[in-house]
């Protein structure tokens, strides 16, 4: 990069990105702001900001409650992007770890985002044990992954997905085209059923999913405050000794 030229920040590139935290998860909240300083990205400013998730009382055909609050949460997200016309949207859960090198690429993964006729891209996701080929910050992929904690979507498939996860809450569960389901599986399906739409994934990952408490899936002993309490700890030690490990790495 030119001398004297500042390095392009990620909430420059997309034209909004949202933040899916339930209000009542202030822990989360606390913790994902460290996470979007390192990119120098502050809610509340620009395009930035965050979503209040949706908190359904019952699953409606989806696995649970909380898998159904976070479909519905992604979804309007995108829904908001698609109706203020936005040329794309970046999504973040509120568990995001961000890789430390990804300030450092970011331009080179911007121009590359430039150059292809994107549709989804995942800067965060697990692989499903299949192998990711090429010396590009950005890999075109139709293997299925993991996850959607860190992710973009282009204004040129908005429409199509939006479609797609109206059909999916709309049919039965196991229904054969996508019934009910994880969002990181209808995004999954609805790559897998339409091949066109063309994605790309960080090589490396650039983010990871922080441990901490779920609200889709709560563990037995999470469930027993004075248990929980000492998981909660046990998980701010572990985001504690990131923390320093990703301090002494850029030093």
């Amino acid at each position: 990069m030119p001398a004297g030229v500042l390095p392009l920040k990620v909430s420059e590139y997309f034209s909004m990105t949202r933040i899916i935290n339930l209000p009542e998860r202030q822990d989360r909240r606390r913790e994902v702001v460290k996470e979007l300083e390192t990119m120098d990205m502050r809610a509340g400013t620009g395009n930035v900001d965050f979503f209040d998730a949706i908190r359904p009382a019952d699953a409606a055909g989806f696995p649970s409650p909380g898998v159904r609050g976070c479909f519905l949460s992604h979804m309007e997200v995108l829904k908001e992007a698609h109706a203020r016309g936005m040329e794309s949207v970046l999504v973040i859960e509120d568990d995001l770890s961000v890789a430390p090198e990804l300030p450092g690429v970011f331009a080179e993964l911007a121009g590359i985002l430039d150059e292809e006729p994107w549709g989804i891209v995942y800067f965060g996701y697990t692989n499903s044990g299949n192998q990711i080929a090429g010396n590009r910050k950005l890999i075109r992929s139709a293997e299925p992954v993991g996850c959607a904690h860190f992710y973009a979507v282009h204004r040129r498939v908005l429409p199509q997905l939006l479609n797609f996860l109206e059909l999916v809450i709309a049919r039965r569960p196991g229904h054969p085209d996508g019934g009910p389901m994880h969002y990181d599986g209808a995004l999954a399906t609805f790559r897998s059923q339409n091949p066109e739409v063309i994605t790309l994934l960080a090589h490396p990952c650039l983010g990871f999913q922080r441990s901490s408490r779920s609200d889709i899936s709560i563990r037995w002993y999470e469930r027993i405050p004075v248990l929980r309490q000492a998981s909660e700890a046990a998980r701010a030690v572990r985001a504690w000794l990131r923390t320093e490990v990703k301090e002494s790495g850029s030093t």
